[in-house]
């Protein structure tokens, strides 16, 4: 059976994003989706590796970004399925609330970046650093 064929970028909505962007994920080998809500981008990135101490292997993570990316600062993250610290069979810090997006129920990390973020400079790749050091943070590593 042949596999089947990527969707072109700007049919999952990441022209929205600058091309650095674009090759960040797919460098990565990650496949994402953006789309336009109100004032933001909401790229959601699918089976985005987890680090080992959740209940889970993977989550989508869902980042919102300002319309006016990446001269614009983001803030907090969410992911869907919702990650349970597996030592503590708790929730990681400060990400108990929920939020629903398209009849998804996603599990808001509030995390804050304003003394890390440098508007106009960092990147996607930057944002993804933070994501993956606030997820080691709550399992140890």
């Amino acid at each position: 059976m042949a596999a089947a064929e990527e969707e072109p970028a700007e049919d999952r909505g990441l022209d929205l994003l600058p091309t650095e962007d674009v090759e960040t994920l797919t460098a990565r080998g990650l496949k994402a989706g953006a789309k336009i809500v109100g004032n933001e981008i909401f790229l959601v990135i699918e089976s985005y590796p987890v680090p080992e101490g959740y209940d889970h292997d993977t989550t989508n993570v869902l980042l919102r970004l300002p319309r006016q990316w990446p001269d614009g600062r983001p803030d907090m993250f969410w992911t869907e399925p919702h990650l349970k610290v597996v030592a503590t069979s708790n929730w990681p810090n400060a990400s108990g609330h929920l939020m629903n997006l398209d009849g998804r129920q996603w599990q808001r990390w509030s995390r804050h970046y304003k003394d890390r973020w440098k508007p106009g400079i960092d990147r996607l790749v930057n944002l993804l650093t933070i994501v993956r050091r606030e997820m080691n943070k709550d399992v140890g590593r």
